[in-house]
């Protein structure tokens, strides 16, 4: 339990693995109906581990290696990459065999806001690289950063920068995308000036410079206010200020995709990128100032660049009809007659999305399988296609 509350804590202070928030901004476009992240928005991923915690989840499964032995890690390697549906619908089909391990009595009930707060502990983990080490980021400032910037103010320093204990609390490493951003727009021209050669930097070393840099006191963040932004809105900025140069999952002539070059990455990571192209940008615009990111363009431009592309699910209703029928779910939520007790279908309001099925799931499934049992009905498995092709059908039918 130590571990994953020191996780939480990594989450919730070093930009670990995050909350969902709104963005503030005016020209947000919202998410569809349907779609988790509109749900995930608001919701902090530190609350998800309370929940997994309360829940008894660990008294089973471990995360990056601790905790309980009999269920599958949900550590970060087993995370990334996963779509929401995809982490629906091996819930589904993992959960008649732990509710035969602990009995029905035992199984926890999720409602949708602790299922939101799951799903955003679960997505924070693509924001991580793996634990810091803060040895590496003093080395990494001592030959990186020190010839422009002292640790803290000197009254004797000719250094150009100023000292790192004026940057200002990080309380939330969105923040530190943003700030490196827009400083390596200063800098870039100090050091061509200069003639020094520019630091390049990967994700792990990001986390360890910001890890060394957190031991200072006026750098500690006080209290955490990471949260995601608004992926359309991301969406928006990124077809304004990038779109001259890049694309996102389209083949353009001239212009250089950056689907492959993002796939799955952290935040640091993406961090490091921009922070490693700054240079590269300058010599291909020479004369044209780099745009420069508020706090709440980088939120929603890393939202959209890391996370929001996951959320991007589309099934088919028609196919979901099919899934609906063959998995037998017609047989208690279709007709007249429902001796199960299970509601019709047309009595259900939408929307539906990854996140309510799971809370629907974990809050009624083990009724559902007692059902099933008394109808000598298989409990439904699904495919992550299917998943999605019924969420498409229970959006179009439900309520209707």
């Amino acid at each position: 339990m130590r571990r994953l509350m020191q996780t939480a804590c990594f989450i919730v202070i070093v930009s670990g693995i995050w909350g969902f928030g709104q963005s503030v901004s005016d020209q947000s476009a919202e998410p569809s109906p349907s779609s988790p992240m509109r749900m995930l928005q608001g919701t902090l991923a530190a609350d998800g581990a309370v929940v997994l915690m309360k829940k008894g989840c660990t008294s089973c499964h471990s995360f990056d290696g601790w905790g309980g032995m009999f269920g599958p890690d949900l550590g970060a390697n087993r995370i990334r990459g996963a779509s929401p549906s995809s982490l629906a619908a091996a819930m589904w089909n993992q959960a008649p065999s732990m509710w035969r391990s602990i009995g029905p009595e035992g199984a926890p009930a999720l409602d949708q806001t602790e299922a939101a707060a799951v799903f955003a502990f679960f997505y924070s983990r693509l924001y991580f690289d793996n634990y810091p080490s803060s040895s590496h980021g003093e080395d990494l400032f001592k030959s990186r950063c020190s010839a422009c910037h002292d640790l803290k103010p000197a009254a004797d320093s000719k250094k150009p920068g100023p000292p790192a204990a004026t940057w200002g609390s990080i309380r939330d490493p969105v923040v530190l995308v943003g700030r490196m951003w827009n400083h390596s727009i200063d800098m870039l021209d100090r050091m061509l000036r200069q003639g020094k050669s520019w630091p390049r930097l990967s994700g792990q070393d990001t986390r360890d410079l910001l890890s060394y840099l957190w031991r200072l006191p006026e750098l500690q963040p006080d209290k955490s206010a990471f949260r995601f932004g608004d992926d359309a809105n991301g969406r928006r900025i990124f077809n304004e200020r990038c779109g001259l140069c890049h694309t996102l999952g389209r083949s353009q002539a001239g212009l250089v995709d950056l689907a492959e070059k993002l796939r799955r990455p952290t935040m640091l990571q993406l961090t490091a990128s921009m922070w490693n192209h700054a240079p590269s940008m300058k010599r291909k615009n020479p004369g044209k100032k780099l745009p420069v990111l508020n706090e709440n363009e980088t939120r929603d431009l890393v939202t959209y660049l890391v996370v929001g592309r996951a959320f991007e699910e589309t099934g088919d209703q028609w196919r979901g009809r099919l899934v609906f029928e063959n998995k037998n779910c017609a047989s208690c939520h279709e007709g007249g007659a429902r001796p199960s007790g299970a509601p019709a279908l047309s009595s259900l309001k939408g929307p539906f999305n990854p996140v309510r099925i799971t809370s629907v799931l974990w809050s009624h499934g083990p009724k559902m399988l007692e059902a099933m049992k008394d109808k000598k009905l298989r409990w439904p498995r699904f495919e992550t296609a299917e998943m999605l092709d019924l969420l498409a059908y229970l959006n179009e039918k439900a309520g209707k």
